[in-house]
Parts: structure tokens; sequence; C-alpha cells
């Protein structure tokens, strides 16, 4: 640590000092002795201040100075916490009132010797417009207002994530975006232990399921990569899954969706996250996500809390009619009972009012539900839930599974306490649940549509205004 400070005296920056220090070895970096090397450094820190009386020293995340498979694996914390304390008490004998800091990502077993109480500061995650806001600041001239949006989903509401990735906007200058979430990605991962990757990655996957606070006690070592929201840096959550599933669906999730059209992308990541739960055996609906039920219903509420996709699930080339309007109930029968629990369906045309895909999802009993998805950016609940409706009535008259409707509307904003009386089992994801459907890690990606789906309203409308120019008599007036 004293070297540390001493480095910086001298102009070193932090990435300049760890050079420096890594051609030091142990034993030269030992036998400096503390009692000798502090008022040297008291000195020079004081000659670097000049006129300065005040000075904050502050230690990062200490416990990352923890030495795994240790007796004493937290001596080297000891050690630093200790240097601090006695270079800021030297500091002050010399006339210099000097703010020590030291922090930790990660609660236990962070203690100091004397029992002083931990102060626990919880820093509220970045809005997206905080991000796009900072994400501005680069000094890259090739950065256009889409590689911004690309920030702000790559930052994933994490402070150091898009500090990172402005730093990297700064030094790049081609902005490919698949090159971007590698780099990102390979950053973290080479400075994650063996055990750290497999903690986040299976916090991630039971945080869908059981929640943040039950995956969190099972993986404690993931405590240092989320944020107060219980999100994994996206980039992050990327390599980890392309790490050990070489193209995971939730790859695809974070990158491909965003090359479809605008008016796709929703659908896409739809489709992306259900093959991601069916990847890792998770249930369709995840920790707080409830099923409103007609009043006389058969079923419970937690039979449809229990369905799983198959693991096998991918995206279908075949295509179904009833998306739309149908009308051969002979050829709609037989669709549903060639219908594959391994497969996503989509419309057979490029127009289809009632359904966007739909896929089939089992019980622990193996019985069928067919789940019909509504995915839309807009505001239009009661367009959606009568779309859905009419597209489960004309199932319904040739087919006795079950059903369930999820209406994904991202601007609506309904409590589901003042949802109407609906008569097939429903899902709403909104405003209101949409945290709870994809969860902290994925929901940034999706909120991100917003922005891009706005913006390819904005152009549109410029492209319309170019092809058709207003007259001179408008333009006059």
């Amino acid at each position: 640590f004293l070297l540390r400070v001493l480095l910086t005296t001298m102009g070193r920056s932090n990435l300049a000092s760890d050079a420096t220090l890594d051609i030091l070895d142990s034993k030269t970096v030992s036998s400096l002795h503390t009692h000798w090397l502090l008022p040297a450094v008291a000195a020079e820190v004081k000659m670097w201040l000049g006129d300065c009386r005040h000075l904050v020293l502050a230690v990062d995340e200490c416990m990352q100075l923890a030495t795994a498979n240790s007796p004493d694996a937290l001596k080297p914390v000891k050690d630093v916490v200790s240097e601090l304390g006695a270079l800021s008490e030297c500091l002050r004998l010399q006339g210099i009132k000097c703010l020590a800091l030291v922090s930790s990502l990660q609660e236990e077993p962070f203690r100091t010797p004397s029992g002083r109480s931990v102060c626990n500061i919880a820093l509220p995650s970045p809005s997206l417009r905080d991000l796009a806001k900072w994400a501005t600041t680069t000094k890259n001239k090739n950065l256009t207002s889409t590689n911004i949006d690309e920030l702000v989903l790559l930052a994933g509401s994490h402070w150091r994530s898009v500090s990172t990735a402005i730093d990297k906007l700064n030094r790049m200058e081609v902005l490919g975006v698949p090159g971007f979430w590698g780099q990102m990605g390979t950053d973290y991962l080479t400075k994650m232990s063996t055990l750290h990757r497999s903690s986040v990655r299976l916090y991630i996957v039971e945080e869908y399921s059981r929640g943040r606070e039950m995956a969190l006690a099972n993986h404690p070592e993931a405590q240092i990569y989320i944020n107060n929201e219980g999100s994994v840096p996206p980039t992050l959550a990327f390599a980890l899954f392309w790490e050990s599933e070489n193209s995971s669906p939730i790859c695809e999730f974070f990158t491909n969706s965003r090359h479809v059209d605008a008016t796709k992308q929703l659908e896409c990541c739809g489709v992306n996250f259900d093959r991601f739960k069916a990847q890792q055996q998770l249930p369709l609906l995840g920790a707080g996500i409830s099923v409103t039920l007609p009043s006389d219903y058969p079923r419970e509420e937690q039979w449809f809390q229990a369905l799983t996709l198959s693991r096998q699930a991918a995206q279908s080339p075949c295509t179904l009619p009833w998306f739309g309007r149908i009308s051969d109930s002979v050829q709609l029968c037989r669709e549903l009972n060639d219908v594959s629990p391994a497969r996503t369906y989509h419309p057979a045309g490029k127009t289809h009012p009632w359904i966007h895909r739909v896929v089939v999802a089992l019980s622990p009993t193996h019985e069928k539900c067919i789940v019909l998805y509504h995915d839309k950016t807009d505001n239009n609940l009661t367009e959606a839930l009568e779309s859905l409706s009419k597209a489960a009535h004309e199932i319904r008259k040739k087919c006795t599974m079950d059903i369930l409707c999820v209406a994904q509307v991202l601007q609506n904003r309904t409590k589901l306490c003042n949802l109407p009386e609906y008569e097939f089992p429903l899902v709403v994801i909104n405003q209101v649940s949409l945290k709870n459907w994809y969860r902290a890690t994925f929901v940034g990606a999706v909120e991100y549509q917003l922005v891009r789906r706005a913006g390819s309203k904005i152009n549109a409308a410029k492209d319309s205004g170019r092809q058709n120019p207003p007259n001179k008599a408008a333009q006059q007036g």
C-alpha cells in the first residue's frame, strides 16, 4: 500500500503502478519494513500536496486482497488497513487532515479489529437517462447515438461497467458490437477465479427461479459482482454463458436481438429468453410472477408456476395458421395435435393481429399447456387482451389443452390488482411486472427496446417527410 501511495505521488497511474509492482518480487517487497518506509512516504506526500492540508486515502474492494486457501487469508487485508491507519496518523502529526476510506463489495467477513461498525452504502443504480448522459462524455469522434444506446445496454445499471465502456470507446477506432461485448466480457473473466465464475453463473440462474435473497445466500461469492438491485453486468453474464454453453441463447438475447427490425426485437428477445429458460431447466414463470385465473378455473396457480419448457426448445421453421384469423377448423385441429414442446412457433404471415408466437409448456406430470404470447412495446393492453382472447377461443373450440395467455405490453402501467376479469389464465408483463419476468440482469436489455423503438419511429417520420415534402403554399404559410 505504501509503495502504491509513493508511486501515485510520482505521477504514476493505477495501471502503471500495477506494472511496476509486478516487477518487484514478494521477497523484495516484504523486506521493506513499514517503520522506516512510513516516514519517507509521509514526507513525499506532504511535498506532493504543497499548500494543501487535506487528503483522502482510499482502498477500494479490500477483500480482493484476501489470499485464498491460506491459514490466514485475511492477513493482506489487515496489513493494508494497518498501513493506511499508520500513514493517516503520521500525516495528522504533520498538520494534514486525512480521511481514510476502506470499501468492500463483500460484506462478510469484513470487520475492523476495534469492532468499529461498518457503514453499508447502497448506491442507487444509474437510470437509462443517467447512463446515456454520461456516455456522451466520450472523446471518440466516431461515436454515434446508436453506439451510446449500445453503451447503455452494456452498462446494465452498473456504474463501473459504464465507466469501463467509456474508456474502451475512447480507445476503439471501429465500434463493432460483437467485439465490444467480447472485450468487456473478457476483461471480467480474466480477473475472476473458477469459483467466482461458477458462483455468478449459478446466481443468475437461481435468482430467476428463487429470487435474489435465496440466490445470494446460496452463492455469496456473487455479491461483489452485483449491484444493489441484484443485477450482474450484462457483459459478464454474456461471457459466462458463452464460456460454459458455447453460444448460449442468452448471448443471442443480448446481441443478435439488436440486429433484427426494431418492431420485431421484443419478440426476438422473448424467444431467446424462453430458450434460455429451457436450456437451464428453469420454470416458465420466474419468482414473483402471478397468474390471474378466471373465478371458476379448475387449475390452481401453482400448476402454472410449475410449467417448464423442453430443453431442446428451438425456433421452428414450421408455422401455424391460427396466429391470424382462421376458417378451417379441421386444419386447426390437426395442427394443434402436431405442436411440439421442443419448438417455438411463429406466424405464417407478416401480419398477425392476434398473437406473435406460441410455445407448449409441460407440467411435472407431462400435461401440455399452450402458451400464447402477444408482444408489443406500446401501451394498448386492452387490444392485447382482446387479441389473445380471440386466438384462445378459436383453439378452445377444437382443443382441450390448458391455455395460458401472456400479454407483453411494455409501456402499460396497469397494476395486476386492477385487471378486469379475464376468461383465460393470464400473465401481464408491463412496467409493473417487467423486472419480475426478466429479472434484474436481463431487464435493461428489454427496457432499452423502448428507446430503440422510439428512435425508429422518429427516423420513419423523417423519411416520410423527405418523401412527401410540403407544398409551396404550406411552406409560405
